[in-house]
């Protein structure tokens, strides 16, 4: 039996089952957390934490790839909120430099839903370890070429959204990225699980990714690669010559300088309180704890859908909102709910109607579909926790 630490209602026993049953299956450690009408019902962890098999804490960090967009989509927002965003605006209004190769005219509610065409990352990079310089990242999207007309079709921008939305709030708020996080964000939020560029202070609270060498213990990304003589000549082998290949970019993302960069879109470390709290303050219409994060008329906006079309490199149909995408759980559809879900199956979501949030972070980045719909296997668990919650108020009411 899998122990489970930290508290859970009772009306979530099922979800608490689930939760365990998973870490069993897939090993490593997890965290789950559910904002229920305000209140913390659910904070829950277990399973280890590294490969040194210490155990997972409450405030344990661990990647969520794709779960961090979240963040940055939100900070973005929270720009609107202050009426300094119009989504319907060219993004070269806010950022002049981006007005190439005939992006002049693509609008922030196009780039948020995924429609720029900007979608593609190796015409960008020479080798990996590009990917953690920010300047030069932001510099080459802005000199990229769409790869189609914008607007006409949809492909999820998997790395470089993190990039332009991040660059974005750079030059409309006049500060760095993640200072804008800090500020307006986090230590509003009263959090310091959303990290996007771990620090020294930060660094211990890191769960090693299971299966692949811990990150206190190698560092691999800028050293040169030689190529096996027997890759023929032709495209393979220069991909294979920027280090480009399955297992060194697996690798990469145990790499301890990937973690202290700054990528807005994939190398998020997050603890699942700190997450279900930012999604608890969106299902709240943009206030918590008396601090007005977005508007009501923003939360409108943001999860309102862009797309239904098929989309060009993700498999799911996201059902694309203004940066977050659909959030239902198996064979159950929740249109109106939001969130973003990461690779191996981390991430959270928001329900304004309900009033209900959930996060889910672990380590065990299985490579396989149960595994990647994790965080969708569990969320009817959720739902069916608030509905036996909702009960026994009002059963208690009437007493």
């Amino acid at each position: 039996m899998v122990e489970i630490y930290g508290t859970c209602d009772p009306a979530f026993s099922k979800l608490k089952d689930q939760f365990a049953g998973q870490i069993k299956r897939f090993g490593g450690g997890a965290a789950a957390c559910v904002y229920h009408h305000g209140e913390k019902v659910v904070d829950m962890w277990g399973g280890v934490a590294g490969n040194d098999q210490r155990p997972w804490q409450k405030d344990t960090l661990s990647l969520v790839y794709s779960a961090t967009k979240a963040v940055p989509v939100t900070c973005l927002h929270i720009l609107a909120s202050d009426g300094l965003v119009d989504y319907d605006e060219p993004v070269a209004a806010y950022w002049p430099e981006f007005a190439q190769h005939g992006k002049e005219h693509i609008t922030i509610r196009q780039l948020m839903s995924h429609q720029a065409g900007l979608y593609q990352i190796l015409g960008l990079i020479e080798r990996p370890s590009d990917i953690l310089d920010w300047d030069a990242m932001v510099d080459a999207l802005a000199g990229a070429r769409p790869i189609h007309v914008p607007g006409e079709a949809n492909g999820y921008h998997a790395f470089n959204i993190g990039w332009l939305l991040g660059a974005l709030i750079e030059k409309i708020s006049g500060m760095p990225f993640n200072e804008f996080l800090r500020i307006r964000l986090t230590e509003p939020l009263g959090v310091d699980g959303l990290v996007i560029g771990v620090d020294d202070e930060k660094f211990p609270r890191l769960a090693d990714q299971m299966g692949m060498p811990s990150i206190r213990e190698y560092s691999t990304i800028r050293k040169r690669y030689k190529i096996p003589e027997y890759i023929p000549a032709g495209q393979i082998r220069r991909l294979f010559s920027r280090g480009l290949t399955p297992r060194r970019l697996t690798n990469y993302f145990g790499d301890p300088e990937f973690y202290r960069a700054t990528i807005p879109a994939v190398n998020g470390t997050f603890d699942a309180r700190s997450l279900a709290k930012l999604y608890a303050m969106l299902s709240n219409w943009g206030t918590f704890e008396n601090h007005q994060f977005l508007t009501p008329e923003i939360i409108e906006k943001a999860r309102e859908v862009q797309t239904r079309r098929f989309d060009r490199v993700a498999i799911y149909p996201l059902h694309w909102r203004l940066g977050y995408h659909r959030a239902d759980a198996v064979l159950r559809n929740y249109p109106n709910a939001f969130g973003h879900y990461g690779f191996g199956g981390a991430g959270g979501w928001a329900n304004p109607e309900k009033n209900l949030a959930f996060g889910l972070v672990h380590n065990s980045s299985p490579i396989t579909l149960l595994g990647h719909i994790r965080c969708i296997a569990i969320t009817g668990a959720v739902y069916e926790g608030a509905k036996v919650a909702d009960v026994n108020v009002k059963s208690s009411a009437i007493a």
